[in-house]
């Protein structure tokens, strides 16, 4: 697929707003869908016991919020 001039300085200056590109943004929607399917299927006796933590970016080095 080709990216006219059109498109790549549109693309540009959404990059350049928001600090991601937007494969990182699609990546991160993606991950948050997850985490809500995730939270919402069914579980043993309805009980909701599950915490869901999306890392990115920096953190995805940093294991102090396992509590470990």
């Amino acid at each position: 697929m080709t990216i006219t001039p059109f498109w790549k300085t549109i693309i540009d200056k959404y990059e350049s707003d928001h600090h991601l590109s937007m494969t990182e943004r699609a990546v991160e929607i993606v991950a948050e869908l997850m985490a809500l399917s995730a939270r919402t299927a069914p579980k043993g006796r309805g009980q909701d016991s599950i915490e869901t933590v999306i890392l990115s970016g920096g953190r995805l080095g940093c294991r102090s919020w396992l509590g470990r």
